[in-house]
């Protein structure tokens, strides 16, 4: 294969000069590796145009990735915000709610009216409530944590050269949550049949107004020379329903007056909620 960096070689038969030659030779060679030289930059600088494009593309991209998140990020605190709000706004809601009966004493009156039989009669019917503040589980919680002490000295100082201890992160304050309030029934009567008893706890486990109805005694009395049956009956509110759209009318009017059905309700029944709920 012929070289063309090589000079041809004398007696060849060429009638040039050998100097001649030579020079023709070394600009050959020369323009042959200017040649590969420009071939090569032109490659090089290509290159850097071509990455330095990829490069520009990627960094708007980021650049455009960056502002989203950035716009994410402030509509996610803000969101955060609201739903502080929400939560603070509920509970206040919760304080108050919690301050009013969700049963009127004139429906709860109503239901054990119209689920007495006829030869049942209430002599005593006691209401009580018990206040659950679940503040005080947090408070003692807290109380707990504040007293883990360090092992470190109290005098002790940081070693020399040593870096500026890190601030102490702000302790969260304990979220106030609403109390809550526990109502019970007792009731108190008189019969003279046995079985009205406890029809009447059988017909009032199925009110969706009471939970945990429980038949506490049974024993007899005598009253004006007559033995009758003296019963007591004790139950819960049930806390997830809220009677209060029954009208105080209406529940006067079932409570006292109208022919009923012994055991049954004509009560406006409560949506959502089962006689066994929360029991």
């Amino acid at each position: 294969m012929h070289n063309p960096f090589n000079a041809p070689a004398a007696g060849q038969g060429s009638f040039l000069p050998e100097d001649y030659i030579a020079r023709r030779a070394d600009l050959r060679a020369n323009f042959i590796t200017l040649f590969l030289f420009v071939c090569v930059m032109l490659m090089v600088v290509s290159a850097f145009f071509v990455t330095n494009r990829r490069w520009t593309a990627i960094r708007r991209e980021q650049l455009t990735i960056n502002r989203e998140y950035a716009l994410e990020a402030q509509r996610l605190e803000q969101l955060e915000r609201l739903e502080k709000e929400r939560t603070r706004m509920m509970g206040k809601a919760e304080i108050i709610t919690a301050l009013d009966e969700k049963i009127p004493r004139a429906v709860l009156l109503a239901e054990l009216n119209t689920r007495r039989p006829r030869n049942v009669t209430i002599e005593e019917m006691e209401l009580a409530s018990k206040r659950i503040d679940p503040n005080k589980d947090a408070a003692a919680q807290a109380q707990t944590v504040s007293k883990v002490k360090s092992l470190a000295p109290q005098g002790s100082r940081p070693a020399a050269g040593a870096k500026n201890p890190a601030p102490k992160p702000e302790e969260e304050k304990p979220e106030v949550k609403p109390p809550r309030f526990e109502s019970s029934v007792k009731i108190t009567g008189l019969s003279s049949v046995y079985n009205d008893i406890t029809d009447y706890a059988a017909a009032l486990q199925q009110s969706t107004l009471l939970l945990d109805v429980e038949l506490v005694y049974i024993r007899d009395a005598k009253v004006k020379d007559a033995v009758l049956h003296k019963f007591e009956i004790s139950a819960k509110l049930n806390p997830a329903v809220d009677a209060r759209g029954v009208s105080l009318d209406q529940a006067s009017e079932e409570a006292w007056g109208g022919e009923r059905a012994p055991g049954k309700s004509r009560l406006p029944s409560v949506t959502g909620v089962s006689p066994t709920a929360d029991r």
